[in-house]
C-alpha cells in the first residue's frame, strides 16, 4: 500500500504542485491510539477545467504549535521538491467557543454514552432493539464525536436528541429501586406516547433483566450514574441544552455546509461571512443596531449590555422556546438562560477577531463572480486581487489591461445564477494568447480553501487508528487515505 497505490497517487500529486500554484488546508488531531496527526489537503486548478482537492499527506507530530508545524512542513516539501512559491494560501484551526460557558455538559454525557457503548455491543444491540420497539432511528453513540469540534458537539446533540427516549427505556434499568418508583409513571407516559404493546413491554424487561445480570467495574457504575443522572433526574436541563445546541450550531453548520460541496464558492466567502455574524449577532442583538449596517462596522461595534436582547427573548432552539413559553416562572429558565447569556457575548467578540469582515484580500476574491463582469467594481478589485498575487504571475504581462478587456469581452460567454464558476472561468483560460496574466491569477485564487475539508479525514482516521492498531504506522495510514 505505502510502495504502491499509495506512493503512485503522492507523486502524481506532487508532480501537480510542481506545475500549479495551489492552497494547503492542515489540521491537527489526536487518534483514537493517542497519537497526534497532522493531516494536509491541497487544492490546485487543473487543466483539466476544474478545481482537484487532494490528500497531500499525514504526519505524526509530537508537539503541536507554529514552530513545529513551520519545521514538519519544511522538512516535507524538501523531501518531495514541492516548491514554496507555488502556495497560494493556507487554512488552519477551528473553534468551539460558543459551548465552553456550558462547562461541557453535554459533552461529558455524550463521551459517557460513546464509553458505555463501545465495550458492550450486547448493550449496542439491546439499545437498537429498543429503538425498533419505539419506533424511532437508531444511531450508534460510540462513533463519530470528537470531543474538541463544535460540529461534532453539533451532530451528537442532534442524535442524542432522537435518541433520548430510548436511552430514557434502556438506563430505567440503571436507576436505584427507589430513583424506578419515582420514575415508574415517566416510564409509562414513554411507553404510553410511543405506542409500545404488552409483548414489547415484556420483551424490554427481558433485556433490563439481562443487563441487570452483567458484571461492572467501578467506573462503568459510576459512569452509567452519571448518563441516569442526564436522562432522568436532570432530563429538562438536558433538553434545554440540546436545544440550544442544535439551534445555535446548527447556524454555524450551514455556513460550513455552503462550502463543504465540491463546487468552488471563494468568490461568496465574504459575502457568506457577514450572513453568518449577522445572523449570530440577531440571535441575542436588538435588530435596530444591526441592520443596515456594513461589514467592516460589524466587525468594530462595542456589544454594549443595552443593545442585548432581555435575556428571556434570547434565541434558544425550538425545544427550549417552547418550555419557556409553556412555562415562563420555572424554577431551571434562570439557570439555564445564565450560560446562554455569557455564550453569546464573548462568542461574537470572538467572532469578530476571527472573522475576516473586512479583509480586502476576501472583497477582492468576490470580484472573481461573473455575473459582476462589466461592473467597474469588478475591474478595480480584480485589479487589487492582481497586486496580492502579483509574485506568481507572469512578471511581462499587462495584467491591468486583460482586467479592462475582460469586463467588456462580448466574447465571453453570459454566465447566469446557479452556473458553474470555474467552467465559466475555463472559456476565459482557453484564450490564452488574449488573458495569459489573468488567466494565472484566477487559477491561483481559485484553488484556495474555504471550508475546513481537512476534518472530514478525522473521520477516517478513527476508524482505521483505534487501540487495536497502535503499531501501525502513519505512513500506512496515510496510504490508505
Amino acid at each position: 500500500m505505502v510502495h504502491g497505490l499509495g506512493r503512485t497517487f503522492s507523486e502524481r500529486t506532487f508532480f501537480n504542485l510542481r506545475r500549479f500554484p495551489f492552497s494547503l488546508n492542515l489540521d491537527e488531531s489526536t487518534s483514537n491510539n493517542n497519537k497526534k496527526i497532522l493531516s494536509m489537503l491541497v487544492s490546485y486548478y487543473h487543466d483539466f477545467r476544474k478545481v482537484m482537492v487532494e490528500h497531500l499527506g499525514s504526519l505524526e507530530v509530537v508537539k503541536v504549535n507554529a514552530a513545529a508545524l513551520e519545521r514538519v512542513l519544511r522538512e516535507f516539501f524538501e523531501q518531495n521538491k514541492i516548491p514554496w512559491k507555488h502556495l497560494v494560501s493556507m487554512l488552519m484551526d477551528s473553534s468551539k467557543k460558543f459551548t465552553e460557558p456550558f462547562e461541557y455538559y453535554l459533552e461529558q454525557l455524550f463521551n459517557d454514552l460513546q464509553t458505555d457503548h463501545q465495550w458492550c455491543p450486547d448493550q449496542v444491540m439491546y439499545l437498537k432493539e429498543v429503538s425498533q420497539i419505539l419506533n424511532i432511528p437508531a444511531s450508534n453513540p460510540q462513533r463519530g464525536f470528537v470531543s474538541h469540534r463544535w460540529l461534532s458537539a453539533y451532530d451528537a446533540s442532534m442524535a442524542t436528541y432522537a435518541m433520548l427516549p430510548a436511552y430514557n427505556v434502556l438506563y430505567f434499568e440503571f436507576l436505584s429501586a427507589e430513583d424506578k418508583d419515582l420514575y415508574k409513571e415517566p416510564l409509562e407516559s414513554i411507553y404510553t406516547k410511543y405506542t409500545v404493546n404488552p409483548t414489547a413491554r415484556a420483551r424490554i424487561r427481558t433485556l433490563h433483566e439481562d443487563l441487570n445480570r452483567k458484571g461492572m467495574t467501578q467506573q462503568g457504575k459510576d459512569r452509567k450514574k452519571r448518563v441516569c443522572r442526564k436522562v432522568w433526574h436532570e432530563e429538562t436541563t438536558t433538553l434545554l441544552q440540546l436545544s440550544v445546541y442544535m439551534g445555535v450550531l446548527a447556524i454555524l453548520k450551514e455556513y460550513v455546509m455552503v462550502f463543504q460541496g465540491s463546487q468552488t464558492l471563494v468568490h461568496k466567502l465574504h459575502d457568506k461571512q457577514f450572513e453568518l455574524f449577522l445572523a449570530f449577532l440577531a440571535c441575542f442583538i436588538k435588530g435596530e443596531h444591526i441592520t443596515q449596517v456594513s461589514p467592516r462596522a460589524l466587525g468594530e461595534m462595542v456589544l454594549e449590555d443595552n443593545m442585548l436582547l432581555p435575556a428571556r427573548e434570547f434565541y434558544v432552539g425550538q425545544e427550549a422556546d417552547t418550555f419557556r413559553t409553556r412555562n415562563p416562572n420555572h424554577a431551571l429558565l434562570e439557570p439555564f438562560l445564565k450560560p446562554v447569556r455569557t455564550a453569546y457575548t464573548p462568542t461574537a467578540v470572538y467572532m469578530q477577531k476571527k472573522l475576516p469582515l473586512s479583509s480586502q484580500t476576501l472583497i477582492a476574491l468576490s470580484s472573481l463572480d461573473p455575473l459582476l463582469r462589466g461592473h467597474s467594481q469588478a475591474t478595480i478589485q480584480l485589479k487589487r486581487l492582481g497586486g496580492m498575487l502579483d509574485h506568481l504571475l507572469p512578471a511581462v504581462k499587462d495584467i491591468h489591461k486583460e482586467i479592462l478587456l475582460y469586463n467588456i469581452d462580448l466574447n465571453v460567454p453570459t454566465f447566469k445564477e446557479g452556473d458553474i464558476m470555474v467552467e465559466c472561468w475555463g472559456h476565459v483560460f482557453d484564450n490564452r494568447s488574449k488573458y495569459p496574466a489573468l488567466s494565472a491569477m484566477v487559477k491561483c485564487a481559485l484553488s484556495i480553501f474555504h471550508g475546513p475539508r481537512v476534518e472530514s479525514s478525522f473521520s477516517l482516521m478513527n476508524e482505521i487508528l483505534d487501540p487495536r492498531s497502535g503499531n501501525m504506522k502513519i505512513s500506512t495510514f496515510g496510504a490508505k487515505q
